[in-house]
């Protein structure tokens, strides 16, 4: 004889999101870690605190900052179950968003790197608050 479990839809629900859990808490440790490891890679390249071109070399020019956008919006589309949890993440994406002016040009461009530095590690922030909101969500 074969037995068959059958889960009902909110069983099923309950572990896809919990797998979900572990996948979208790993994604968002690897971005922020990304984030951080691009603050402190530009902070040993720049010249000084008032250094303007190695913030937009690095971050507009060789395409960071378009990286750490496109991360937040691949979680974004790939854990939607989770949006209410992933706001701090959808701030980074709208920062620099519908001031008329392409979105990394305006974060970073013609920005001395003591601007830079703040901007970097308010994002880092927002993946710590994503992550604690997303670890105490049961």
């Amino acid at each position: 004889m074969v037995m068959l479990a059958c889960k009902s839809p909110g069983e099923l629900n309950k572990g896809s999101k919990a797998a979900q859990k572990d996948s979208l808490l790993t994604q968002l440790h690897h971005n922020k870690n990304y984030i951080v490891s691009i603050r402190d890679s530009l902070s040993r390249y720049v010249s000084s605190q008032d250094d303007r071109i190695t913030p937009a070399r690095y971050l507009i020019y060789e395409g960071r900052a378009y990286s750490v956008k496109t991360q937040a919006r691949q979680l974004l589309a790939d854990y939607s179950l989770w949006m209410s949890q992933l706001q701090p993440i959808v701030k980074i994406i709208e920062s620099c968003e519908g001031q008329g002016v392409e979105w990394a040009i305006y974060c970073f461009g013609d920005m001395p790197y003591y601007g830079v530095e703040p901007i970097l590690n308010v994002w880092i922030r927002q993946y710590e608050l994503t992550l604690t909101e997303i670890n105490n969500t049961k």
